[in-house]
């Protein structure tokens, strides 16, 4: 490859790094009351008002190659894996 492709695959690289630092994109979702629960013939517990503040979420969800690689690099232990057991978690 000449040197032009080199520059251009760094800058490439670099560009890619930067992105991947910043991490993935967030939107606001903004604060609100909501009513949650439901009635008599639902099965679920009574109807109850909730107020969220102001919070922010990833746009797009979480693979499971990202969550690997966050528990790879943080050494991130879920809480079923401190307690020892879980519904769902097969030791």
């Amino acid at each position: 490859a000449n040197a032009g492709d080199k520059k251009k695959k760094k800058k490439k690289t670099q560009q890619t790094e930067e992105k991947e630092k910043k991490g993935p994109k967030m939107v606001k979702i903004p604060a609100r009351t909501f009513t949650m629960g439901g009635d008599a013939y639902s099965g679920a517990p009574k109807t109850k008002d909730f107020s969220l503040q102001n919070y922010y979420i990833d746009e797009t969800p979480v693979t499971n190659k990202d969550f690997r690689a966050f528990v790879k690099d943080t050494k991130y232990k879920t809480e079923a894996e401190n307690f020892g057991w879980s519904f769902v978690l097969n030791s």
